[in-house]
């Protein structure tokens, strides 16, 4: 029984209760970052990134379960699954852009790839000892593959990479590979070569083509001294090996060519925009393209051979009656742009797909999309397409060496793997990403945010002719800065600008806080990958957004053998510089430098600084107080009380990245190869934060603007996020952008210096053109009206 008393009492405390709710649920936010600070059951959660640029996926004939699968980026190359697609597993990595991938009919173990330069086997049966461990990846993982052949010509692009290699149906031991061939270099060309060998391998016979590029080598089921080639000219067959050549088509651009086993005289091939069937051996062509556009590549079922798949960038389509109609089979596929279809050898319901951007492929004319593109990767079907599923479980990105926060939105962060598929865009705290590989992003160093602006992002890297890039709508969109604006705007590093220099690496990078038009970049002088690139590290000011470049230190040593890896602007007074140089990538650290005047003159500012402390990988100023400063060394974490004047070591942990939280600066977290330290006084005191994270060398790391969310990568360990509170996922779609062009004359292989303004000659005279015409138009029919009132 409840008294009166007793209960009127109930609720009095209840009132007071509910009454105190809302300053509860105040408090509790407001003390979200103490929480955070205190890293008391903070987890860490590994983010799964996968993504597309799919070369090709091959599924073995003998054992289906064994499959296949090279990536177009150096550090993936080639997977393998021994249990249908369900897991995978990295055979060849950190070396070479996948291009094609061919596995034996007789032996599943036995597997060819052709990359941009050497030709891999995992038969190691002549030459065991070429099992070895290989770099930037997990410890102790093996690499399974050498090589047997390369082309003779150095890495540098479609022209000159290996664009197909075949295993013959009828004897394993014969194998067909083929240089592409095409314009190389100012006004070359590199001659296409057909490559074949009769004891998987060991030796090669060469035979050079009179075509101007060779895409594709199909061989004959039943003959191997029998093989058609598709060609940008057209489709043409040879019954000597290549040695002699037949024309059977004037089609263009060739880039599938598919025999029925089971049936040799009929084949298939497919150009960008058409697909050809032949019942008499190449003979006679038909054309069964129907709604087809944007044709990559159209497969044969082995089983079913009535049964076609064609991969195409608006999805995937089937057709059960040899090509006379199709269908489209995307089904639930959020993601239409398919390089790469294949189908079970013995079950044609069951087939695998492919995205890519195209930005490395070898075949297809259409070169290059840009754009942000989401839900990337390797999918599998087990309906013939009505629902298709994630099959690249193990295909991730393992090493993130940049982590950059948006500073204006939350929960938006890019992060980026050096040598890898691109950039990754989240909007929703890492819970889903999208993909934009703008060239700058295939060796991405730093990205960094407008404060003026949250769509306008800049990013740095060392790729040939985009070191540099400015996006001014999120990365849908990229304007691509070549090298040679970099040196054009030399002054003290003309007389180091020497030799076949063809490249510069851009590291550190900054925009001004207060006029986004006004950036600054530095380079390194690299040790790691020389060749080509410019020597020393130059420090140079942009005012124009990127456009054009001037080369801006004085004082400053820029001959030695150091890398610029972070640039800072003072928030509070922008003439103030820093610049954080290290060993990393380099030779030696020295420490930091400091400007006073917008850049123009600098002095070392590095007095407590000594051993590994000298190679400071990133720098942050406390805006609020922005004579304090903390800085990530090799040497440990240190912190300035006088504008860098003087520095004091606070924590001994090797530390490559720092960052602070933009809504409450004071807060400040490390990436150290102890795990993650977060401090609450700018770095003064350091404590551990959050549990679950592996060890291993601390990478990029990154805090969203509220404070709630945190990213840490780990070397060859992947990217891993502690979320302090509950964030909606989105559901992200492709949103592709203005410029398809890429590698043409508007994109960075072109003529001029900037992204969309790189037209150069072609682009001005199409300018010219179409002035011309809506100008010179309408005074030629005035012109005309006149002559005759005047008749």
């Amino acid at each position: 029984m409840v008294l009166p008393i007793e209960a009127s009492f109930r609720r009095v405390k209840v009132g007071r209760i509910l009454a105190c709710l809302p300053v509860a649920v105040i408090v509790l936010t407001l003390n979200l970052r103490v929480w955070a600070q205190s890293g008391v059951d903070v987890r860490w959660e590994k983010v799964e990134l996968r993504s597309g640029e799919v070369a090709e996926i091959a599924i073995a004939p003998s054992n289906p379960n064994i499959m296949y699968a090279g990536f177009e980026v150096n550090s993936h190359s080639l997977y393998k699954s021994e249990d249908g697609g369900k897991s995978w597993r990295r055979v060849e990595g950190g070396g070479d852009h996948a291009k094609d991938v061919a596995v034996s009919p007789q032996d599943p173990h036995r597997v060819y790839l052709a990359m941009s330069h050497p030709l891999e086997t995992t038969d190691l049966s002549f030459r065991s000892s070429a099992r070895s461990l290989y770099g930037g990846g997990p410890p102790g993982a093996m690499r399974e593959t050498q090589t047997i052949l390369t082309t003779g010509v150095p890495a540098g692009g479609a022209s000159v990479s290996l664009s197909s290699v075949e295993v013959a149906e009828s004897d394993d031991r014969i194998l067909y590979a083929a240089r592409r061939g095409g314009p190389y270099g100012p006004g070359g060309a590199v001659r296409p070569k057909i490559y074949r060998s009769l004891n998987r391998g060991q030796t090669w016979t060469e035979t050079d083509v009179d075509l101007p590029e060779v895409n594709v080598v199909a061989i004959g089921p039943q003959n191997p001294d029998l093989i058609f080639i598709g060609s940008r000219d057209g489709i043409f067959k040879s019954e000597d090996a290549g040695k002699t050549l037949a024309k059977l088509s004037s089609q263009r651009h060739v880039i599938s060519i598919e025999f029925q086993i089971s049936a040799p005289d009929i084949v298939y091939a497919a150009a960008d925009a058409q697909v050809l069937k032949s019942t008499d051996g190449g003979g006679s062509w038909q054309d069964i393209t129907g709604q087809l556009k944007d044709i990559h590549r159209v497969r044969v079922s082995r089983s079913h051979p009535n049964i076609l798949y064609a991969s195409t960038f608006e999805g995937v389509f089937r057709s059960d009656n040899g090509g006379v109609s199709w269908r489209d089979i995307s089904g639930n596929l959020k993601a239409r742009n398919i390089q790469i279809v294949e189908i079970h050898p013995n079950n044609p319901d069951i087939a695998f797909i492919g995205h890519s951007s195209l930005w490395s492929s070898v075949r297809s004319e259409d070169r290059y999309r840009t754009g942000l593109l989401a839900e990337q990767g390797i999918f599998k079907t087990e309906d013939g397409g009505k629902m298709w599923v994630r099959a690249d479980n193990g295909i991730e990105e393992y090493r993130f060496e940049e982590v950059a926060v948006n500073p204006n939105k939350a929960y938006e962060v890019w992060v980026a793997s050096p040598a890898s598929r691109g950039g990754y865009k989240t909007e929703d705290a890492g819970q889903s990403f999208r993909l934009s590989q703008t060239p700058t992003f295939h060796y991405p160093m730093r990205i960094k945010y407008s404060l003026e602006n949250p769509e306008k992002i800049i990013a740095s890297g060392w790729q040939n002719n985009a070191p540099f890039s400015v996006s001014q709508d999120g990365g849908v969109n990229w304007e691509l800065v070549s090298e040679r604006s970099f040196f054009a705007g030399l002054n003290r590093g003309k007389e180091m600008l020497s030799g076949r220099i063809e490249a510069i690496h851009i590291h550190g990078i900054a925009i001004d806080p207060t006029n986004d038009l006004v950036m600054y970049a530095g380079s390194v002088h690299d040790t790691q990958n020389p060749a080509g690139l410019m020597k020393g590290a130059h420090f140079f000011k942009s005012v124009d957004g990127g456009k054009t470049w001037t080369e801006s230190d004085e004082g400053f040593p820029h001959e030695q053998k150091i890398a610029i890896h972070d640039v800072v602007v003072d928030p509070q007074d922008t003439s103030v510089i820093y610049l954080a140089t290290t060993k990393h990538e380099s030779e030696k650290g020295v420490g930091v430098y400091k400007s006073t005047d917008g850049g123009t003159s600098w002095r070392q500012v590095s007095r407590g600084l000594t051993g590994e402390g000298l190679s400071v990988n990133t720098l942050q100023v406390q805006p609020q107080n922005t004579s304090q400063l903390v800085i990530a060394t090799f040497g440990g974490l240190y912190t300035s009380a006088d504008g860098g004047l003087t520095w004091q070591k606070t924590s001994g942990s090797r530390s490559f990245d720092v960052e602070y939280v933009s809504d409450e600066p004071s807060t400040v977290y490390a990436s150290t190869d102890d795990g993650v330290l977060v401090s609450a006084d700018f770095g003064t005191t350091w404590k551990p934060f959050g549990f679950g994270l592996p060890q291993g060398k601390g990478q990029g790391i990154g805090v969203d603007k509220t404070g709630t969310v945190v990213y840490a990568a780990v070397e060859n360990k992947g990217l891993f996020v502690a979320r302090l509170t509950d964030i909606p996922a989105q559901d992200q779609v492709s949103e592709w952008g203005q410029n398809p062009y890429g590698f043409g004359p508007f994109g960075p292989g072109g003529w001029g210096r900037f992204g969309l303004f790189a037209g150069g000659p072609r682009f001005l005279m199409i300018l010219l053109g179409v002035t011309g015409v809506l100008v010179g138009l309408p005074l030629a029919i005035l012109a005309l009206v006149r002559w005759r009132r005047r008749g």
